[in-house]
């Protein structure tokens, strides 16, 4: 996966009904209604209030699940919050991993602060 230098730009990007976006480098990704993630992706922000599924690794600074996510890969964030429904079906290493809601783990759990 590619990784931006602070200097460049990432594009923002949204799902607001149903739809599919592309792997690829983000600032912002906010998936509002019923999105797929196709491919790795790597954000700032990744924040699911309705339902994702992430077909491929996600790296993000902020990771805030409010609704229901399934990620088919690794999660690697600084700050995990799960307060909705989270699935990760690979290996997870957070900073902070925080679990208001239900959330279930097929692989590792890496987390400095729980």
């Amino acid at each position: 996966m590619t990784v931006m230098s602070d200097t460049q730009t990432r594009p923002d990007t949204r799902i607001a009904g149903a739809g599919e976006i592309s792997g690829g480098v983000y600032g912002s990704c906010v998936i509002g209604g019923a999105g797929t993630v196709r491919g790795p992706i790597d954000c700032t922000t990744f924040k699911v209030g309705g339902a994702a599924d992430v077909q491929g690794d996600l790296t993000a600074t902020q990771v805030s699940v409010g609704g229901t996510a399934t990620f088919n890969g690794f999660v690697h964030g600084g700050n995990v919050t799960i307060s909705g429904t989270g699935e990760v079906r690979g290996d997870l290493k957070a900073d902070v991993l925080k679990v208001a809601g239900t959330a279930t783990f097929g692989g590792r759990v890496d987390a400095q602060r729980v």
